[in-house]
């Protein structure tokens, strides 16, 4: 019930009740008391009486409704600074259109967003718009516009507003029309959140993961417990094995068996320690060839210091190795015949000498002289 009707409700009983009292009465005395002046002092009692019931009645009904406008205050204070506590808190602003009176409030909050204070702020609105991105500022007006037309069911959209800096901010508002039982608009409340930060995270993410998927050394990423929860496409390449193979299994998949219980043993002290490795390492690929690879072990830890993943990258040494073996056979054998060279020979000399040192193993050298064999080697 309106507030105009319960007091048209209240006032209309008030008179009713005074008619009443008052012919009933002054009917009740009249009847019952003969001598005029006893009327005269009984009426003018029943009146004094009358005006100080209905005033202790008045006082009494006053100082509930004024209890209740109290209470409802301080609740309505509290909950007020519950929600600026609250926004404080998460950093955002709140916004709220009078759309009867084209009247706006915003928090304090909402202001420091853009880096001013909010007596600074001015018209929120109109302030709002000349720091809208240019890039943006047409699809944004058009998103608030939809929204107060009834197309779309609550405002949510992403934009950069200008800081006081001079550098844009990247501004997240989420928002709500409020309407009558005809549909007309009556609020617009909403909050806004900086999430500069966030959008900066998530383009390194986007960064990283272009790097993670595009470099050519393979990549693997396991959990605390060393179970690997992420490889890379060149991870796949390199080892043979595609990403649903290795999911939810370990490394100790990719073991050769060429390194021994203490290799491993060291390998983890390092990690422990110095919470990175880097070295050779023979790895098994899926074919079952053993390869040898470069491999570098980080470990990935929170803002608490508390371990959460390793990373290993690793590369193919394979070429690499190949290329030592080419280049070693070419400077110890003739390139023409494929015999070894004096080179080759010398080594093995010095080699028989420092074996012969200790006396224990005999050593023989045999010379043979073949003619014109130095034009072949």
């Amino acid at each position: 019930m309106s507030p105009r009707l319960s007091a048209l409700r209240l006032s209309l009983a008030y008179l009713a009740i005074a008619i009443a009292w008052a012919f009933l009465s002054d009917h009740l005395l009249q009847n019952q008391v003969q001598d005029h002046d006893q009327l005269v002092f009984w009426m003018t009692a029943k009146r004094l009486f009358f005006f100080a019931a209905t005033g202790l009645l008045l006082y009494l009904y006053l100082v509930r409704q004024f209890r209740r406008k109290a209470q409802a205050y301080d609740e309505l204070h509290g909950s007020e600074q519950r929600l600026n506590r609250a926004l404080e808190a998460v950093r955002d602003g709140l916004w709220d259109w009078d759309l009867v009176t084209d009247r706006m409030f915003v928090s304090p909050g909402y202001a420091a967003l853009i880096g001013l204070a909010p007596e600074e702020l001015g018209d929120p609105i109109e302030t709002w718009k000349k720091r809208l991105h240019p890039e943006e500022y047409a699809t944004v007006l058009e998103a608030h516009r939809n929204h107060l037309q009834g197309l779309t069911d609550n405002l949510d959209h992403i934009y950069r507003l200008r800081h006081k800096d001079g550098d844009y901010r990247w501004i997240h508002s989420r928002g709500r029309v409020l309407r009558d039982a005809l549909g007309k608009p009556l609020h617009y409340t909403g909050v806004a959140r900086d999430i500069t930060l966030q959008r900066l995270k998530e383009d390194h993410l986007r960064q990283a993961a272009a790097v993670f998927d595009s470099t050519r050394e393979g990549v693997l990423v396991t959990d605390a417990q060393a179970v690997i929860v992420h490889v890379n496409p060149s991870f796949e390449r390199i080892t043979g094995y595609r990403s649903e193979d290795v999911l939810g299994k370990t490394p100790a998949i990719l073991r050769s068996g060429r390194q021994d219980q203490a290799f491993y043993q060291r390998l983890w002290l390092a990690l422990r320690e110095q919470d990175v490795w880097s070295g050779e390492i023979w790895n098994r690929r899926k074919s079952g060839e053993i390869y040898p690879q470069w491999l570098h072990i980080r470990v990935v830890r929170n803002d608490q210091g508390q371990l959460t993943h390793y990373v290993g990258v690793f590369s193919d040494l394979s070429s690499i190795k190949r290329s030592e073996n080419e280049l070693d056979f070419l400077a110890h054998h003739d390139s023409l015949t494929g015999l070894p060279n004096r080179v080759l020979l010398r080594e093995r000399i010095e080699q028989a000498l420092e074996n012969g040192k200790d006396r224990t193993v005999a050593g023989a050298l045999l010379l043979i002289d073949l003619d014109h064999f130095k034009h072949i080697n």
